[in-house]
């Protein structure tokens, strides 16, 4: 296995020490924390399409709640909104 040096800035290599775990090197330090940033990924939202079906039940409540949201965040009532 092939070994580079980086240079860090010393603040950036005082955050890095402080997260080491007991008995951790900075390999395995860093490797631990890029494997969390990928699992702490947000999926595409793609992932998500159709999730609710088109008759859902669930789906009438959300879009209930944003709209009740939208007039209350607009100063708005219902009986304004439904003359327009």
């Amino acid at each position: 296995m092939s070994q580079k040096t980086i240079s860090l800035p010393e603040p950036l290599y005082n955050r890095l020490k402080a997260k080491k775990k007991p008995g951790e090197n900075f390999p395995e330090l860093i490797s631990r924390l890029l494997d969390q940033e990928e699992h702490h990924q947000k999926p595409p939202i793609t992932k998500f399409f159709g999730i609710l079906g088109d008759n859902s039940e669930e789906w009438d409540k959300i879009e209930e709640d944003i709209y009740k949201n939208r007039l209350r965040s607009s100063g708005r009532d219902r009986l304004d909104f439904e003359d327009e």
